[in-house]
C-alpha cells in the first residue's frame, strides 16, 4: 500500500490575489478538467489503498467493513424548532468528508444527531441508518469517536493519564496493559506530544499545556478505540496548520486502513488539508447547499455563475459562497443565487444531487461487503466492577494531585481540631462541661456541613466532563450554575442542622416539620455521637453548679416560704442530658444510628447519581456551534444576502473602504516602537534544581504609524509571550533588551497610549455591545474632551466595526450570546475607545470561520490605515487575512527570529525572500502556510535563522534600528497620572455598570430572595409564636444564633460571581482603566440594596412568625444588626474569593470562616467557659459581637415564667421529718439569661458599633486583595 505520508497531490485550482481587490475572475475551464483528473486519479488510489479483507460467505467472496450511513429526507427538530431540514448524504467506508459552513448553519447538531446524543425531547423525522438500520442507543457509542469543540479534561491529570484513563475504558475488553500503552504510545507518538506527556493538562488556574495541546488530546481520547465512524467537530482549531496536516494524515490513514467513514467540519482549512477529503459537504441554515464528490464542488457552483479567484483557497470559496454569493460573482449587478433557499434549490436541480439520490436508492453497491458494528454486543465495552475501579482509582488520583487543596483541607482540619482540642481541654463530668460535649458533637455536624461547600465547584468543575464521557458511555446534580447552587444550598443543608434535636428539641418541634426530623441525617449522627459520648456516664456538681444558687432571696428561708438552703445536682448521669434531648439511651442505637447513617450515605449517592442521570444543563453552558451561535445572527447573515435593499455596490464598498478615520477631527498619528535583542526567560525547577527556561532569544523588530506587523511561528515559538513582552504585560519571568517608545525608553504611563485586546474574550454577559465600549471610551479618552465628543468617538467605532445594528444587544452567554465574531468586534472596541496610538491583538480571528475572520482581520486593516501602529499574532491564517497585513515578524520553536521586513504585495517580498534561498512556494498553496512549514523546519537542510543573520534584509533592519525609527520632533506624550478620568467620572461609571449587573441577574436575584423566603418561613414555622416558658429561652438563642449565621451564606453566594469578575477586573486593571478602590467601593455599594432588601423580607417574616419582643424599636434594631452582619459577611467572601487561586479553596475558606466564627459566637460554648488562651479569639470574632446585640435586643426587659412548674427544677426539701417538693424556676427575666451567658446589658449600643467597624475594616482587606493578588500569571 502506498504510504498517506508521502507528498499529496496538489489540486491545480487557479487562485487569486486578493478577494478584496475587484475580484479578479479569470476562466479556468483547462484548470478544471485538471482539478477533474487530479481527484479523480486521488480516488482511485484512495480505493485502491484500503487494504481490504476478503472472506468466503457462501459462494461470493465479501469485504468486511465499518459503517456505512444513510441520511434519505433526514430532519431534526429540537424544542418544537426545526435546527436540519430535509436532509440526503452518505458516509462511505474509508472516505473522508468536509463540512463546511456558517456559524449556526447545523454543524454540530448534525455531529450530534450522528454521534446519537441528542436530547430525549429531541425528534429525529425521516430516515437515519447506520449499516442498513437506525443506531441502537446501547451500542451505537461503541461504534463512534465523537470529538466535540471543548476541550473538557481533568485539570490534575498528566497527557499520559488522561489518554491511558480512556484506553482503559474504551479498549476492548480483554486488552492487556501492554496492548494499551503501545496504543497511548503511538497517539502521543502520532499527536506530537511524546515531550508532554507527563505534563498536567491544567486550566485557567493552573499552567499546564497550551490550549493546541488540549485539543490534541482531545482527539487522541478518541482516536484510542477502534472506531467506525469519526466525528470530528473543528478539530484544528488552536493548531498550526503544519499539525494540523500531520493530525488529519494519520486519521485519513486510520480510516483507510480501518475502512471506517469519517466527517469533520473545519474553520479554515488550506489547500493541503482540502485534498485530504473525498467529499464536500456544505451547510447553511440546517440544509445541505452541496453535497459530493470533491472533485464536482468547483464546477457545480461555477455552472451556477459563480467563480472561483486564482490565488483563493478553494475552502474559503465553499463556506463563504451561500453567505456572500457577491464576493464571487463576476459580473455586475445582483448575483444569480442568493441565500439559503436559492442556493439549496439549486442544488436540488443538479446532476451532484441526482448522483447523491442514486446512490442512497442503489442497495446493490453493498452486496460486496460485510459491514461490522456492535449491534447485539454488551452496552460498555468493560464490566461495571471495571469501571468503579478505574473510576475510583482516578479519583483517588486527583485527590492526591490537588496539593493545593490538599494542603488546605489538612490545615484545615489540623487547626481545627488543635482549636477543638484546646478550647474544650480534658472536659469534666460536671454539669457545664456536660452541656459543652453537646455543644462539641453539634459543632462537628456543623463543621461537616459548612466544609460540604467546598464540593459545589468539584461537582461544577467535572460535571461537564462527566457529560461528555457519559455521552461517550465510556463511565456508568441538580443546580444550572454555580452561583444559583451556592445561593440555594442553604435552604437544603440547613433544615438538617436546624432539626437535628439540639436546637430544637423534639417536642418543640411543629408536627407539620416532624417529617423533617425525622429525615434528617444530622439528628442520627448527632443521637449516636452524644449516646457514645454520654450515656451512662455519672455526673456531678460544683458548688456554683448547685440548685438553686445561695443568691436566691428565700434560699436560706424556712420551708414553705423558701428552701431552708437545701441544693440538688440537677444531672446525675449522663441519661438524664439524652432523656432532655429526647435521644434513645440504650448503648445499642449508636450502632443503629451508625448503619442509619450509612443508609443515607447510599440515599444520597443514588440521588446524585440520578441527578447526574436524568437532569442536563448543557443549554446553561457555552454551547457550541449552531447552540452557541444565535439565530439573530443567521438572520442578520441572511439579509445581508436576499434583502433587496441591501444593494451590492454598498456592500462591496463596505467590505474595501480601509482608509475611514475613527475621527475625522483628529487623525491620529501612530507611535514609533522599536525593541533590541529582547529575550525572555522563566524560572523553572527540574529534580529541585532551579534554573530558567529562555523563551525569546535575542528579538529586534519596530512598528510605524499606519502599519500592521503580524507576529507568526508555530505552537511554542513565543508569539504570545512576545506579545507580553512588548504591551507590557508579563507578571513574571526576567526580560533582558531595550524596548523604547517614539524614540524613549518605555514608562509607567505606557498603558495611556497603548491598547491589548487579549484572545479570550472576556465580557460582562450583563452589559450591552455599546456599554462595554461607552465605559472603555467614558473612561479612558482625555478629559479634554466633551461628553458629546466622546459619545460621537464612541458612534464611529461602532459604524467602523459594523456593531450599530447589535449595539442595544446585551452580550449575553450561552445560547443568548452574541456570535463569536461579533464578541470578538466588541473585544477590539473596547480596546479601540481608549483611542490608542499602538494596538496589540492576541490571535484575533482564533475560533472564528474564515468568512467572520476575514471581517474581523479588515476591520483591523481599515484601523491601521487610520494612522495607528497595530502589533498582532495570527494563527494559521487564510491567504486573503495573510495579505492584509503589510510587515511579518516570523519566529521558530525556541523563540528566535527567522524573518522581519516587508511582505509585500501579495506576499510576495517574502516569498522572493526564500526563494532566493532554495525554499520555494508552491503557486497554489497559501504563503502563510509555506512560511509556518520553514519555522516547523520541514528542510532540515535549511537553517532558517542563520540565514536570516546573514541576510540584507537583517541588516537593513539594524541600520533603521541604528539610525532610528522616529522622526525628529516627535515625542512620547506627557502624562500628569496613571488615569485619563477623574475619580468623579470613575465612580459614577462604576457605580452605574455594577448596579445594572444586579438588576440584569434575574436568576441569582430571585434565587437570593427565594432562600431568604424560604429559610425564613421553615424558621419562621418551627418556633412559631414562641412563649415565655424556660424552654423558650432556649429556642430564642437558637432564633438569633440561626439568623446570624445565615449571614454567612451571603458570603458563599458571592465566590461564583467573583469568578466571572475577576478576569473582567484584571482585564481593566492592566490597562488602568479605574482605580482599584472605586471599583471594590462601587461592587460593595451596589450590592446593598439587593442584600438589604433580602434581609428585610427574611427578617419581617422571621420576627413576626415566632413572636420575636413584638415593639417597633427592637425589631428595627434587629434588622439593622442583621443588614451589617449579613454586609460583613458578604464581604468575607469577596475577599477571600479574591484572595484564594479558585472557588474550591475559596468555599473551603468561607466554610472554615464561618464554622469558627460559630464555635466563638457564644452559642454552642458560652464565653465564661471558654479558656483564658483562647478569648482574645472570642474578642475578635465578628460573630461574637452580632449575637450579643441580637440577644441584649430580645432579653432585655424580657420577662419568663415556670407556668404549671413547666421547666421548674424539683428540690426536696427535708421539713419535720418529711419531704417536700419545692419547685425552682430558673430564670424569671432576660437580664438573669444574659449574665449567664456572660453578655453584658449596657453593650447594646458599644457593639452595634463595633459591627459596623468590622465592615470598614473587611472593606479595607477586600481592597487590598484586589489591588495586590492577581492568579492570572503571564
Amino acid at each position: 500500500m502506498e504510504s498517506i505520508d508521502s507528498p499529496m497531490e496538489i489540486i491545480d485550482i487557479p487562485v487569486v490575489e486578493n478577494i478584496n481587490n475587484d475580484h479578479e475572475i479569470h476562466d479556468h475551464d483547462n484548470n478544471n478538467n485538471n482539478i477533474n483528473n487530479n481527484n479523480n486519479n486521488n480516488n482511485n488510489n484512495g480505493d485502491n489503498d484500503i487494504e481490504m479483507t476478503s472472506i468466503n460467505f457462501g459462494d461470493h467472496n465479501q469485504t468486511v467493513v465499518g459503517m456505512k450511513v444513510i441520511a434519505k429526507n433526514f430532519s431534526y427538530d429540537c424544542s418544537k424548532k426545526r435546527i436540519l431540514n430535509d436532509l440526503n448524504f452518505y458516509l462511505e467506508p474509508g472516505k473522508m468528508v468536509l463540512l463546511l459552513g456558517s456559524p449556526g448553519c447545523g454543524k454540530t447538531t448534525l455531529m450530534k444527531a450522528l454521534a446519537h446524543t441528542m436530547g430525549k425531547k429531541d425528534k429525529l423525522v425521516g430516515q437515519l441508518h447506520f449499516n442498513g438500520k437506525p443506531a441502537d442507543s446501547r451500542t451505537h457509542h461503541r461504534d463512534v469517536s465523537y470529538v466535540t469543540q471543548e476541550d473538557l479534561h481533568v485539570a490534575c491529570f498528566t497527557v499520559r493519564q488522561t489518554l491511558k484513563f480512556s484506553a482503559d475504558l474504551q479498549m476492548k475488553e480483554g486488552s492487556t496493559e501492554q496492548q494499551k500503552n503501545e496504543r497511548v504510545d503511538q497517539i502521543l507518538e502520532t499527536l506530537g506530544l511524546k515531550e508532554h506527556q507527563n505534563t498536567i493538562v491544567g486550566n485557567e488556574f493552573i499552567r499546564g499545556i497550551s490550549g493546541g495541546q488540549k485539543k490534541r488530546v482531545s482527539i487522541g481520547i478518541e482516536m484510542v478505540k477502534d472506531a467506525k465512524l469519526y466525528l470530528l467537530d473543528e478539530p484544528t482549531t488552536g493548531l498550526d496548520s503544519t499539525t494540523s496536516l500531520s493530525i488529519l494524515k494519520q486519521l485519513k490513514e486510520t480510516v483507510v486502513t480501518r475502512k471506517s467513514s469519517c466527517l469533520i467540519s473545519l474553520l479554515q482549512p488550506g489547500i493541503e488539508i482540502t485534498n485530504l477529503f473525498d467529499y464536500l459537504m456544505v451547510m447553511s441554515n440546517g440544509e445541505i447547499a452541496f453535497f459530493g464528490p470533491m472533485e464536482n464542488a468547483i464546477p457545480h457552483f461555477e455552472s451556477l455563475g459563480f467563480k472561483l479567484p486564482s490565488h483563493h483557497n478553494p475552502a474559503e470559496f465553499f463556506q463563504e459562497i451561500v453567505d456572500e454569493p457577491w464576493l464571487y460573482f463576476p459580473g455586475e449587478g445582483e448575483p444569480p443565487l442568493r441565500g439559503t433557499v436559492e442556493f439549496v434549490d439549486a442544488y436540488k436541480q443538479s446532476k451532484v444531487y441526482t448522483d447523491c439520490i442514486d446512490f442512497i436508492n442503489d442497495t446493490s453497491r453493498d452486496a460486496g461487503f460485510i459491514f461490522t458494528d456492535s449491534v447485539g454486543l454488551p452496552e460498555y465495552t468493560t464490566s461495571t466492577w471495571y469501571q468503579t475501579l478505574r473510576c475510583t482509582s482516578r479519583a483517588m488520583k486527583m485527590e492526591f494531585m490537588g496539593t493545593q487543596w490538599i494542603k488546605m483541607r489538612v490545615l484545615k482540619n489540623i487547626v481545627v481540631g488543635l482549636m477543638l482540642g484546646t478550647l474544650y481541654y480534658k472536659l469534666d463530668t460536671n454539669q457545664t462541661d456536660g452541656r459543652n460535649r453537646q455543644g462539641l458533637m453539634f459543632y462537628n455536624l456543623m463543621f461537616i456541613f459548612f466544609s460540604g461547600f467546598g464540593a459545589i465547584s468539584t461537582l461544577f468543575e467535572q460535571r461537564d466532563i462527566f457529560y461528555q464521557q457519559r455521552a461517550v458511555k465510556a463511565v456508568s446534580s441538580v443546580s444550572p450554575t454555580s452561583v444559583i447552587a451556592a445561593t440555594v444550598s442553604p435552604i437544603v443543608l440547613m433544615p438538617f442542622i436546624l432539626f437535628a434535636g439540639f436546637v430544637v428539641k423534639k417536642p418543640v418541634i411543629p408536627n407539620w416539620w416532624v417529617w423533617a426530623y425525622w429525615i434528617s441525617p444530622s439528628k442520627y449522627g448527632l443521637e449516636g455521637l452524644l449516646i457514645n459520648e454520654q450515656a451512662g456516664v455519672p455526673y456531678h456538681c460544683t458548688d456554683e453548679e448547685k440548685m438553686p444558687p445561695p443568691f436566691v432571696k428565700n434560699f436560706a428561708a424556712p420551708y414553705p416560704a423558701g428552701f431552708q438552703g437545701q441544693q440538688i445536682c440537677p444531672y446525675t448521669n449522663g441519661d438524664q442530658f439524652l432523656d432532655e434531648l429526647h435521644y434513645y439511651t440504650e448503648y445499642r442505637w449508636k450502632w443503629y444510628n451508625l448503619l442509619i447513617c450509612v443508609g443515607f450515605v447510599l440515599v444520597f449517592s443514588v440521588l446524585n447519581y440520578m441527578f447526574l442521570h436524568f437532569v442536563r444543563f448543557e443549554h446553561i453552558k457555552k454551547n457550541s456551534d449552531s447552540e452557541r451561535r444565535t439565530l439573530k445572527a443567521n438572520q442578520v447573515r441572511q439579509l445581508r444576502s436576499t434583502g433587496s435593499q441591501i444593494k451590492l455596490p454598498r456592500l462591496r464598498n463596505s467590505m474595501s473602504r480601509i482608509n475611514i478615520h475613527l475621527s475625522d477631527e483628529d487623525k491620529p498619528s501612530g507611535c514609533y516602537m522599536e525593541w533590541r535583542n529582547l529575550s525572555y526567560e522563566v524560572d523553572i525547577k527540574r529534580r529541585r534544581k532551579s534554573s530558567r527556561l529562555r523563551l525569546l532569544n535575542g528579538i529586534n523588530g519596530y512598528v510605524k504609524p499606519g502599519m500592521l506587523l503580524a507576529l507568526m511561528g508555530p505552537s511554542g515559538a513565543g508569539k504570545s509571550t512576545l506579545l507580553d513582552v512588548l504591551a507590557d504585560r508579563k507578571t513574571g519571568g526576567h526580560i533582558e533588551g531595550t524596548i523604547k517608545i517614539n524614540g524613549d525608553y518605555r514608562n509607567k504611563y505606557f498603558t495611556r497610549t497603548s491598547a491589548y485586546v487579549e484572545q479570550a474574550d472576556i465580557l460582562l454577559p450583563q452589559q450591552t455591545v455599546r456599554e462595554h465600549i461607552e465605559f472603555s471610551a467614558l473612561n479612558r479618552l482625555p478629559e479634554s474632551m466633551s461628553f458629546d465628543e466622546k459619545q460621537r468617538f464612541v458612534d464611529k467605532i461602532l459604524d467602523t466595526l459594523n456593531l450599530r445594528k447589535i449595539q442595544d444587544k446585551q452580550v449575553g452567554s450561552g445560547e443568548t450570546s452574541i456570535t463569536p465574531s461579533q464578541r470578538k468586534k466588541v473585544n477590539i472596541g473596547i480596546e479601540l475607545a481608549s483611542d490608542p496610538q499602538l494596538l496589540f491583538l492576541d490571535e484575533p480571528t482564533s475560533g472564528l470561520d474564515s468568512s467572520a475572520a476575514l471581517k474581523v482581520m479588515s476591520y483591523i486593516k481599515r484601523i491601521a490605515n487610520s494612522g495607528r501602529s497595530i502589533i498582532c499574532t495570527v494563527h494559521q491564517p487564510s491567504t486573503s487575512i495573510f495579505k492584509q497585513f503589510d510587515h511579518l515578524l516570523l519566529l521558530k520553536k525556541g523563540g528566535e527570529m527567522i524573518y522581519f521586513g516587508p511582505m509585500g504585495k501579495g506576499s510576495q517580498l517574502v516569498l522572493d525572500y526564500y526563494s532566493q534561498r532554495g525554499q520555494i512556494c508552491d503557486p497554489l498553496a497559501n504563503p502563510a502556510d509555506f512560511i509556518l512549514d520553514i519555522a516547523n523546519g520541514v528542510d532540515p537542510n535549511f537553517d532558517p535563522v542563520d540565514a536570516f543573520k546573514q541576510s540584507q534584509e537583517n541588516e537593513v533592519m539594524i541600520q533603521e534600528l541604528d539610525s532610528g525609527i522616529t522622526p525628529e520632533g516627535i515625542k512620547p506624550p506627557e502624562f500628569s497620572g496613571d488615569y485619563s478620568s477623574s475619580v468623579g467620572v470613575q465612580f459614577r461609571l462604576l457605580m452605574k455598570r455594577c448596579f445594572q449587573n444586579q438588576i440584569r441577574e434575574l436568576a441569582n436575584m430571585r434565587a437570593r430572595f427565594f432562600r431568604s423566603v424560604l429559610l425564613a418561613v421553615v424558621l419562621g414555622t418551627t418556633f412559631l409564636r414562641i412563649g415565655h416558658q424556660q424552654v423558650d429561652i432556649f429556642n430564642r438563642k437558637s432564633i438569633l444564633f440561626f439568623c446570624a449565621v445565615y449571614g454567612g451564606m451571603a458570603a458563599m453566594s458571592m465566590i461564583p460571581v467573583i469568578k466571572v469578575e475577576r478576569g473582567f477586573f484584571y482585564r481593566e486593571q492592566a490597562a488602568k482603566v479605574y482605580r482599584v478602590w472605586i471599583y471594590v467601593f462601587s461592587f460593595i455599594v451596589t450590592d446593598l440594596p439587593f442584600l438589604a432588601a433580602s434581609v428585610i423580607v427574611f427578617s419581617v417574616i422571621t420576627y413576626f412568625l415566632t413572636h420575636l419582643f413584638a415593639t417597633p424599636g427592637r425589631f428595627f434594631y434587629f434588622t439593622l444588626v442583621l443588614i451589617f452582619t449579613y454586609i460583613n459577611y458578604s464581604m468575607i467572601g469577596v475577599a477571600l474569593a479574591s484572595v484564594l487561586p479558585n472557588e474550591e479553596m475559596a468555599y473551603s475558606a468561607v466554610g472554615v470562616t464561618l464554622a469558627i466564627s460559630s464555635l466563638f459566637a457564644g452559642f454552642m460554648i458560652p464565653g465564661p467557659s471558654i479558656p483564658k488562651g483562647w478569648k482574645w479569639f472570642f474578642d475578635i470574632n465578628l460573630l461574637k459581637y452580632a449575637t450579643q446585640v441580637l440577644n441584649i435586643n430580645e432579653f432585655k426587659d424580657q420577662r419568663f415564667r415556670c407556668t404549671n412548674y413547666e421547666g421548674a427544677i424539683p428540690i426536696p426539701i427535708q421539713n419535720n421529718g418529711t419531704t417536700h417538693i419545692k419547685y425552682f424556676c430558673p430564670f424569671t427575666t432576660g437580664e438573669q439569661v444574659l449574665e449567664s451567658y456572660g453578655i453584658e446589658v449596657d453593650h447594646l449600643y458599644s457593639y452595634f458599633a463595633v459591627v459596623v467597624s468590622f465592615g470598614l475594616i473587611l472593606s479595607i482587606l477586600t481592597y487590598l486583595s484586589f489591588r495586590f493578588v492577581r492568579y492570572q500569571n503571564k
